[in-house]
């Protein structure tokens, strides 16, 4: 187990669960505050940006809903991208969060669903599924010159069983403009 440095101006010794609990109440207050400096300084600390907040939030849940792709890429950086990227950015599909998505994107799952077309394919499927359009935009666009031509048709299906008109007025406009 990895030892990190006490904050002194929490109060607390490291073997008492209020620290931690005070730490991460700390982590989720630089976050609302868009203070990076301080965010940085709590995770060097060892907060944990997975942590639950009794009110059931994250950190993430609060960069994303801040839409902060700053601290959202800040919170992301220890992760390692090649080992848990596919399942992170699978997770905040599923989750509807765009920030998150984004950042996973720009921190280099994009070079991944390059190389993995089939997994790319998985995901916007999932992005019909769940019905956010600007996550479906981000994950058509993250490749260059991707088409959904060829899987059109089961993209629009998993769109329409799922009630999802946006996505589904998305899919078609990109398959227009890639038709013409």
């Amino acid at each position: 187990m990895a030892t990190y440095e006490t904050d002194p101006e929490i109060g607390f010794d490291q073997d008492d669960p209020r620290y931690w609990h005070a730490l991460h109440v700390n982590l989720h207050h630089a976050i609302l505050e868009k203070d990076m400096a301080e965010v940085k300084r709590l995770l060097s600390l060892g907060a944990d940006i997975n942590l639950k907040t009794e009110h059931g939030y994250t950190a993430l849940d609060w960069a994303d809903h801040l839409k902060n792709l700053e601290v959202a890429k800040c919170l992301l950086q220890d992760m390692n991208i090649k080992l848990h990227g596919y399942v992170e950015i699978l997770k905040h599909i599923r989750a509807k969060r765009p920030i998150i998505v984004r950042a996973l994107l720009e921190m280099g799952v994009t070079g991944m669903l390059a190389k993995n077309k089939r997994f790319h394919r998985g995901l916007i499927l999932q992005a019909c599924r769940i019905g956010h359009p600007t996550i479906l935009q981000m994950l058509i666009n993250c490749i260059p010159g991707y088409m959904i031509t060829d899987y059109k048709q089961v993209y629009l299906q998993v769109a329409a069983s799922e009630h999802n008109d946006d996505v589904l007025e998305i899919l078609r406009a990109r398959a227009r403009q890639e038709e013409a």
